[in-house]
């Protein structure tokens, strides 16, 4: 809910923060966002002069893209999208982790270690198990290399078929 009261960088590990409600004036202008547009605020980080940025918004379009959260059960857990995912990024929102991107094209699949990035640092391409792609969703395996579903955890994830 209010999801304009948090926010979270993509060059860090750090959980969500909601800045004490700081960043709801600083970053987001005290202003939900709507269909079409979103406001930025009055500090430096998102709104000076002769400066560039970049927005990069994600949606939710049936059999094409999913975002989402989920809380983590301690054990396998599949979560549905409505498609066999191509891309997946996940990112633990209540405690510190890392931006990790998976892609098919890399390798992620049922039968070997998923080929892994993380968009917060520079480092080349691990090999982690994080699960198994469905025809119509993912199972994030618990325990294994990446620890996706811990119970009480929360996570982030957008999905592309």
């Amino acid at each position: 809910t209010n999801p304009w009261n948090y926010r979270l960088l993509l060059n860090e590990t750090n959980a969500q923060s909601d800045g004490g409600g700081s960043y709801t004036t600083w970053y987001w202008g005290d202003t939900a966002p709507t269909a079409t547009h979103f406001t930025v605020g009055e500090i430096s980080n998102t709104n000076s002069n002769n400066s560039n940025f970049i927005a990069m918004l994600f949606a939710s379009v049936d059999g094409i893209s999913k975002v989402g959260s989920y809380v983590g059960q301690g054990s396998d857990l599949t979560i549905e999208f409505g498609f066999s995912p191509r891309f997946l990024m996940v990112k633990r929102i209540d405690s510190t982790g890392d931006w990790n991107v998976f892609d098919t094209l890399r390798g992620l699949d049922a039968t070997s270690n998923d080929k892994e990035l993380r968009l917060n640092n520079d480092t080349a391409q691990t090999n982690w198990e994080l699960g198994e792609p469905t025809a119509t969703g993912f199972t994030f395996a618990c325990g294994g290399s990446h620890n996706t579903c811990s119970a009480g955890g929360r996570w982030i994830y957008y999905a592309h078929a």
